[in-house]
């Protein structure tokens, strides 16, 4: 803690120093070694928030040869502390919890969008809030976990989970207009889900439940389509 505290005092004084971030990885590091779980916590938060690669302090041509370095303890840290408040969140069901953990998941796949983590992360993010009673928000989510990225591992669980969600925005509306818009969602990610992953065994399922919507909605010739 003495060595933190030093360390500290440097980065008050000097924030804007190119080893003001390494000194705050040192903390963390001093920390770790000790054993201190409430201060490593705050520790990882402070470095985050203070040094994620949107803020001000990397705009500047001297930090640029760090970004390497200090990359890694980024997404490290990140991961950390989305599935730590995530957990938190899991045991409390507190909403609080869930906009931390959310807060987390959402910093790490904006700023390292094109890293392998991303998707899952993206996934989890979706699952926070589908957990929290966010279900419109979650839904958009598994959309874009679905959508937006190259092949990955939870693509199609997430194509189909935004499938479900939407479905289930439309059972719960009580606006006949926003059951209508709702409806509209789910056809369309029946649709997009069935071409881009055909293969999947519920592939079949949703386009027959799409096109029993749009029979039901008295929309013949688009679920004539969907059902051949």
């Amino acid at each position: 803690t003495d060595a933190s505290a030093i360390y500290k005092r440097y980065i008050a004084l000097h924030p804007k120093d190119p080893q003001a971030v390494l000194f705050n990885i040192r903390i963390l590091e001093a920390y770790e070694k000790g054993r201190y779980a409430k201060l490593t916590l705050e520790a990882k938060e402070q470095f985050v928030s203070q040094f994620h690669f949107n803020q001000a302090y990397w705009r500047r041509d001297e930090t640029q040869a760090l970004k390497a370095q200090v990359e890694p303890y980024l997404k490290k840290h990140m991961q950390e502390l989305a599935r730590h408040y995530h957990a938190v969140a899991q045991k409390s069901k507190d909403p609080a919890d869930y906009t931390i953990a959310e807060k987390w998941y959402r910093l790490f796949v904006d700023i390292f969008t094109d890293d392998a983590l991303a998707p899952s992360m993206h996934f989890l993010m979706a699952e926070a809030l589908m957990e929290s009673n966010q279900i419109e928000k979650a839904a958009g989510e598994y959309e874009v976990t679905a959508y937006k990225y190259n092949e990955h591992a939870k693509a199609a669980e997430a194509g189909y989970a935004a499938i479900l969600a939407y479905a289930g925005l439309e059972k719960s509306s009580s606006s006949e207009r926003r059951k209508n818009h709702w409806r509209e969602r789910s056809i369309d990610n029946a649709l997009r889900f069935s071409e881009r992953f055909p293969e999947d065994k519920r592939a079949s399922i949703v386009l027959t439940s799409a096109a029993q919507s749009l029979f039901r909605d008295k929309d013949y010739a688009e679920a004539i389509n969907v059902a051949y």
